[in-house]
């Protein structure tokens, strides 16, 4: 909660509470609390904040999810928005005695949200599909939010892409090259455009700044100095490290010390997951006006340690960025009478 009113005090427009049965990151002796609490908590909170939870099909039934997320969704105003996720760290769900495959889960994840916003938006949902029975289901109260709240998706395999050019109102993707986050932009946004839909992209890195490039990366340096080995190690023996297609992508032929471009660091997968972007306050803000002229919208930023960097980043990062997104569009409406399409008012996420 301490957290989130930091994040609502230094400007961002939402907070993302991961879930997780195990930790990722951390030892995993030290698993994460449950996101739907701990989000209701964080909308009790704030007075503006839009709260981000993930939640991961297969352990709530879609009914009894949808009436949780209505009633909170009416009760806050309509600051609830969805991360629907399909799996984990491998044996993560599987210690709970979830064991679908891959392909699976996200048919499953694709009927989910499918009866949840069936249930949002009409006066009776019927659903006979290969995971989920609905028969005459209603819900008692409803969204404020008209088609209920939005939905966020991850994933760069097929059947992650093919979900979210159907259902996602957000397409979340991990950090890398402006160039290959603008290429994948392009991919899922003409599938959605084949469904007839259109959708927000999101990009996602840790962030790691200060007043020069010299001073990010001693805070880096830094960063890699207080992780604990041993915690990788564990994590590889039990077999609890990330194997999804962009870690794993970020990991092959790397190391501790690569970097996809010169702000974009990409070795930092091998002690957690993602890439982080770490450079200048200035520089940071430049590379993220580039990804917005690729089609990025909304920016989910990490940053250790959370409240700390919670101000930091709202100080630093937020205020520059919205200042070179809106000169850029002084600039494209002096230059042309076309309307911009590139915007000072980018959402952002914690």
């Amino acid at each position: 909660m301490q957290v989130a009113r930091a994040a609502e005090h230094a400007g961002f427009d939402r907070v993302l509470i991961p879930c997780s049965f195990s930790n990722g990151s951390y030892g995993l002796d030290a698993p994460y609390v449950d996101a739907y609490t701990s989000g209701m908590a964080c909308l009790a909170a704030t007075t503006r904040l839009e709260v981000l939870i993930a939640h991961r099909p297969g352990f709530v039934n879609p009914g009894v999810f949808a009436h949780m997320c209505a009633t909170a969704d009416e009760w806050s105003g309509g600051r609830l928005a969805l991360n629907i996720v399909t799996a984990g760290v491998p044996g993560d769900m599987e210690q709970y005695g979830d064991v679908l495959d891959h392909d699976a889960r996200y048919r499953r994840a694709s009927e989910f949200v499918d009866i949840i916003r069936s249930l949002w938006t009409l006066r009776d949902t019927n659903h006979g599909g290969e995971f989920y029975r609905m028969a005459d289901a209603r819900l008692a109260a409803m969204p404020v939010q008209p088609n209920g709240p939005a939905i966020h998706l991850v994933g760069a395999s097929p059947a992650a892409i093919a979900m979210a050019a159907a259902q996602a109102d957000v397409y979340m993707m991990q950090a890398h090259t402006v160039e290959e986050t603008g290429r994948r932009i392009t991919e899922v946004r003409n599938l959605a455009a084949e469904l007839g839909r259109s959708i927000r992209f999101a990009v996602w890195s840790r962030i790691i700044t200060a007043e020069t490039d010299e001073e990010a990366r001693r805070r880096m340096r830094d960063f890699v100095a207080h992780a604990d080995p041993q915690i990788a190690v564990a994590h590889a023996v039990h077999r609890r490290r990330s194997e999804s297609i962009e870690d794993v992508r970020l990991r092959v032929n790397s190391s501790i010390d690569t970097w996809l471009a010169p702000n974009i660091w990409s070795g930092v997968a091998h002690l957690t997951h993602g890439a982080a972007w770490v450079g200048s306050y200035e520089a940071i803000a430049e590379l993220m006006c580039r990804y917005t002229e690729v089609g990025v919208t909304d920016f989910q930023l990490t940053g250790h340690p959370y409240l700390e960097e919670a101000y930091h980043v709202g100080e630093h990062i937020i205020p520059v960025v919205k200042r070179k997104l809106a000169e850029r569009s002084q600039g494209a409406a002096t230059a042309t009478e076309e309307k911009s399409r590139v915007r000072p008012d980018e959402r952002w996420t914690t």
